[in-house]
């Protein structure tokens, strides 16, 4: 018979047999062999026939690994029922013998016959070997329990057969959460190296649970991975819950190392920071962070693995927020988002005092001052499309489904759309002094009826109607006087401006301070040039402006042209051509007219 693989080149392989025989069977004995310790480290006073095996009743040698395996396999029926056998870390060839002979319990490794598998099945004694030190160690780690393994004992078995230096990565990794590169200083090692270790380790891990379905199939019914589904309590755990939490995680989540677990945390952190930074009271700055615990539960039961203290520094972290007394300060939102949280948080109606008074105590908590009053608040509420206006003083985010509101919405839509020009809804109001709303209900209601298309701020037209013209009154002026190509009086611009739209408020110099470099001349002139001689010349030769110039001298006599000059030079002298065309642009006038004499061309006001 060939000697076992890897004792030939020792030279005291020869001796008498030494041990003690324990019955197999009739006709048959086994003679078992010293430990495996004093095999291998303990050679003075060892009978040499332990190493080079026995001889049975027919005379052929035992191999020594042989005699181990019979030992042993006499020995665990004494102790237990089945006993799981951890299977990581195994040769090829070693785990290939255990999946075709569907061996997951000592008991049935040992049942098989280590002699068939080195004859028969291409192992050699070294795997042969490799399955017998793990049998020994499944017996050991598990104290022979009566039991499967749970999650628990197995990842603690698992843990025991690493070298220290894996064990340190594995629970700086898991336990600690420590970063791979802080590990691999500390141990000496490359990142990569520390990478491989965490792989292997959740591979051999899930191996093993897969094997022994140490993992229940409801684990997840909650969501959670809780450290008491992970164990039954039989044995006291080597190290802290949170290390068993999460490499459960890890292979339930098919990951190879903490990255993927730490990658599946940040996804849940994510939809819990994406639910807490659309929340209104965040928004206001009212967020207390005893909630997150509560939120957590709901939306993101899994980060319950973590732990309170740290569910909380990873939120406050992906929130870019701060701890205030109790409440979580992010960034500050757009002030449209605040306006509509505080209007969500009382219900969707309030008053504008509340909200100006609500905006300065949140901007506050921001680090901010308010500048809102009621005029810039209502300002700010009439640009935003999904909040609405009931009055001056009020505002909603839901209108009411009121068939009177709709009534009258109907009937001013019907004005709108037959004005021949864009429309004033100060008007309309004007003209239905029974209307249940203001023109800031009006607008609000307007707003998203489809039918009319919203110029101004009060201007109104029909859905088809082009725009041709500017519609502002600012533009209108600067237009008007850009086309005349001379000052104008206000009655001109107003008339001008209403031809072409809709205009209530006739006081012109409401809008003047809007048009740029526009200059006023006298209460009454204004213009777009500096006072010059051409301009004053251009002023004289229109009608309205001559008119203007005579009223505010309070006569019915006609007055020499120098009366009337606002250019520089106090007596003006007009050449011929000049007069000339002054007399020639004031012969179509109805109201004033203008005259040659000896002194100079004189304007007046004609009678009747």
């Amino acid at each position: 018979m060939p000697r076992p693989f890897g004792l030939r080149r020792h030279p005291w392989r020869t001796g008498e047999v030494f041990g003690h025989s324990v019955g197999e069977g009739e006709g048959s004995t086994v003679l078992l062999p010293a430990p495996i310790e004093s095999r291998r480290f303990g050679r003075q006073g060892t009978s040499l026939s332990m190493v080079e095996g026995a001889e049975n009743s027919d005379g052929d040698v035992i191999p020594p690994l042989a005699e181990e395996w019979l030992q042993l396999r006499m020995s665990v029926p004494a102790v237990a029922p089945p006993v799981v056998l951890i299977g990581g870390g195994l040769p090829l060839r070693a785990r290939r013998v255990l999946d075709e002979h569907s061996v997951t319990t000592v008991q049935q490794l040992l049942a098989l016959d280590p002699q068939r598998l080195v004859e028969n099945a291409n192992v050699g004694w070294t795997s042969v070997a490799a399955l017998l030190a793990k049998a020994t160690e499944s017996l050991a780690a598990l104290s022979i329990n009566s039991e499967a393994p749970d999650f628990v004992q197995l990842v603690d078995v698992v843990l025991r057969a690493l070298p220290i230096r894996a064990r340190e990565v594995v629970v700086g990794r898991f336990e600690e959460h420590a970063r791979s590169a802080e590990l691999a200083r500390r141990i000496e090692v490359s990142r990569e190296r520390v990478r491989q270790i965490e792989e292997k380790f959740v591979q051999r891990v899930r191996r093993e649970s897969v094997r022994h379905r140490s993992l229940s199939e409801d684990l997840l019914d909650d969501q959670l991975v809780d450290f008491s589904e992970l164990t039954k309590g039989r044995q006291q755990p080597d190290h802290a819950p949170g290390l068993y939490v999460a490499v459960a995680r890890a292979v339930i989540c098919d990951g190879d190392s903490y990255v993927d677990v730490e990658r599946f945390y940040k996804t849940r952190v994510d939809v819990l920071v994406k639910a807490i930074r659309n929340r209104d009271d965040f928004l206001s700055a009212s967020f207390l962070v005893a909630d997150i615990k509560e939120t957590v539960s709901e939306l993101a039961p899994a980060l319950g693995e973590l732990g309170d203290v740290d569910i909380r520094k990873r939120v406050i972290a992906a929130l870019r927020s701060r701890e205030v007394a109790g409440r979580l300060i992010g960034p500050k939102p757009q002030v449209g988002r605040l306006i509509r949280a505080l209007l969500r948080s009382v219900g969707g109606t309030s008053s504008l005092d509340y909200l100006v008074s609500r905006l300065a105590s949140v901007l506050a908590a921001y680090g901010e001052v308010s500048y809102f009053d009621i005029v810039r608040l209502r300002g700010k509420l009439v640009m935003m499309p999904d909040v609405h206006l009931v009055n001056e003083q009020t505002a909603t985010l839901n209108l009411p489904d009121d068939s009177l509101l709709k009534a009258w919405l109907d009937r001013a839509v019907e004005a709108i759309c037959e004005a021949d020009r864009p429309y004033s809804i100060v008007r309309f109001l004007d003209e239905n002094e029974d209307a249940p709303f203001d023109e800031y209900g009006l607008a609000s209601l307007l707003r998203s009826d489809s039918r009319v298309a919203q110029l101004g701020r009060r201007l109104y037209s029909s859905a088809a109607w082009e725009v041709e013209s500017p519609i502002r009154v600012a533009a209108l002026i600067q237009a008007a006087l850009v086309e005349a190509g001379a000052p104008m009086t206000r009655r001109e611009l107003r008339e001008y401006v209403r031809f072409r739209r809709d205009l209530v408020c006739g006081q012109m110099e409401n809008y003047f301070h809007r048009v740029p470099g526009l200059i006023s001349y006298t209460t009454d002139l204004v213009g777009l040039w500096p006072m010059t001689r051409d301009v004053m010349l251009r002023l004289l030769r229109r009608e309205p402006c001559v008119v203007s110039l005579l009223g505010a001298l309070e006569t019915q006599d006609p007055m020499h042209y120098s009366k009337l000059w606002l250019g520089p030079g106090d007596e003006p002298d007009l050449t011929l051509a000049e007069q000339a065309q002054l007399l020639a642009a004031a012969k179509g006038w109805r109201t004033a007219f203008a005259e040659l004499q000896a002194s100079g061309v004189f304007f007046g006001i004609r009678e009747g």
